[in-house]
């Protein structure tokens, strides 16, 4: 993420409050979900197992995940990182 800060790019970070603030209610999810459904993301990088069991680990909302899978494809991956793009 620094490279990018450093280089004038935005990085648009979604973290584990935010998760939880949407499923309280008290956080609009609106602008990601949209944005993730028309892949207007470059790349969404994930922690290997992050978005595994949502609803006991609560890294992520369905609602969020729903969407990664629907406007992205895994593009690469490897031991620590899953790469997501938008999908062709």
């Amino acid at each position: 993420m620094g490279l990018l800060a450093t280089n004038d790019k935005p990085v648009i970070y979604y973290t584990f409050p935010y998760s939880t603030l949407a499923r309280a209610g008290k956080w609009d999810q609106h602008w990601e979900i949209e944005n993730l459904r028309a892949g207007k993301f470059a790349y969404v990088i994930l922690r290997q197992g992050t978005a595994a069991d949502v609803d006991h680990f609560g890294n992520f909302t369905r609602a969020f995940l729903s969407a990664l899978h629907y406007g992205y494809a895994v593009e690469s991956q490897d031991a620590l990182y899953q790469v997501y793009a938008p999908a062709p």
